[in-house]
């Protein structure tokens, strides 16, 4: 799984998939960071935040920092918030 999460998501995946969305790897890796790394608090809730470059639609570059993904699981493995912070 840690292989599949760290390839790299081509812009051609996006555009072949009509339900691909731009987070789709980002909250893939926090899920699976929060349930592999992360114990649960008081609550029963596990998370973990993943670095993501988004992809660029556009032609200005490359160039782009990176954002912040933070997911939110309860004890029922229901993702219960997801945030995201440039």
């Amino acid at each position: 799984m840690d292989e599949a999460l760290e390839e790299e998501t081509g812009m051609m995946w996006y555009l072949k998939n009509d339900d691909s969305h731009a987070l789709a790897p980002a909250l893939a890796q926090a899920v699976w960071e929060s349930l592999q790394e992360s114990e649960p608090g008081g609550n029963g809730r596990q998370s973990a935040t993943a670095l993501y470059e988004p992809p660029r639609f556009d032609d200005y570059g490359e160039d782009y920092l990176a954002d912040r993904v933070t997911v939110v699981i309860d004890d029922n493995y229901t993702i219960q918030t997801v945030r995201g912070t440039p």
